[in-house]
């Protein structure tokens, strides 16, 4: 079949049942929108049964992976919303980035106690561990807000490639077939910016792992890396079989090619065990590291309190 380089028309569902035939289409429909269903109400369920109060912020991160389930198979819908959906799941990642650092900042009580006294920082993580062996740089102030600033200007930086691919789609751009395709050109230039924010994420983890325990800070922070990951490679690698031609077209549909339909089962699959554990991991009871400091002051005011009334006591005898 003779290929063409972009589609003519929006392709939809009726396009695609033609194609596939009902027998193929309308189960796969039935089984994907069950399992994003049910995702959804499992996230809802275990934000409404949590026994102590959710912040917004926890709130959203309880719902991140369920949202990316949803936004994953819209390409099942319509397969040329594919580029739209990766730029959308790019922003929903660094937001969840951006959201577990400002709630550590929360946690930890403000600003005021991010930095440790006599604390280093943990520059030596991936890609380099190679600084392994260096002498660590003091943690200061003005270096915590140096690991602020790429996640914030990541998360700009995404919503206005979102905005540039919806204006290039309004004025008639047709979705890219090829790398070098003008509305590829704007997510090529993130990049650079996106390694720098996963970078001073892992070091912002490294850091705080340590002072945030009682609360699973490890399994929080790094199944939203994990999830930025995966959706990044297979969206990668399904580019590659496509432009390798090892998954062929749809029968009448000549723009349409099997990866763009097979991506968004892959991707739900692998988002599956994310959107079943950071559920449950916000709503668990924790201990929140300023809670626990307020206790234990407590409970040392009712231990002093006791001494001295059984010294008034032995007094009185």
């Amino acid at each position: 079949m003779e290929t063409t380089r972009y589609c003519n028309r929006s392709v939809g569902p009726k396009d695609l049942l033609n194609s596939l035939g009902v027998s193929v289409l309308v189960p796969g429909y039935v089984v994907v929108s069950s399992i994003v269903t049910l995702l959804l109400f499992y996230a809802l369920w275990h934000r409404l049964k949590s026994e102590r109060r959710i912040s917004k912020i926890e709130a959203y991160l309880i719902l991140f992976p369920s949202l990316m389930a949803v936004i994953s198979v819209l390409p099942l819908v319509s397969p040329l919303l594919g580029q739209m959906v990766s730029i959308v799941q790019d922003l929903l990642c660094v937001t969840a980035m951006f959201a577990y650092m400002k709630h550590t900042k929360s946690l930890l009580g403000g600003s005021k106690h991010l930095v440790a006294d006599k604390s280093s920082c943990p520059f030596a993580v991936p890609p380099l561990c190679c600084f392994a062996k260096c002498k660590k740089p003091k943690m200061t102030r003005t270096l915590m807000k140096i690991l602020f600033l790429p996640i914030q200007f990541i998360v700009v930086l995404n919503f206005v490639v979102l905005l540039v691919n919806c204006s290039l789609a309004y004025n008639g751009f047709p979705p890219p077939k090829e790398s070098s395709d003008i509305p590829n050109i704007p997510s090529y230039m993130l990049i650079p910016f996106q390694i720098s924010a996963l970078y001073t994420y892992k070091v912002f983890m490294s850091y705080f792992e340590a002072r945030l325990r009682g609360s699973f800070p490890r399994t929080r922070g790094r199944l939203i890396l994990a999830t930025f990951i995966l959706c990044k490679s297979t969206g990668g690698i399904f580019q590659v079989l496509e432009s390798k031609e090892v998954l062929g077209y749809l029968d009448g549909l000549d723009c349409v090619n099997f990866g763009q339909l097979l991506l968004p089962v892959v991707q739900l699959g692998l988002l599956l065990p994310v959107s079943l554990i950071i559920p449950k991991v916000y709503t668990k009871k924790w201990q929140h590291p300023i809670q626990q400091a307020i206790e234990d002051i407590d409970k040392a005011m009712i231990d002093n309190g006791k001494c001295d009334t059984k010294l008034e006591e032995g007094e009185g005898e």
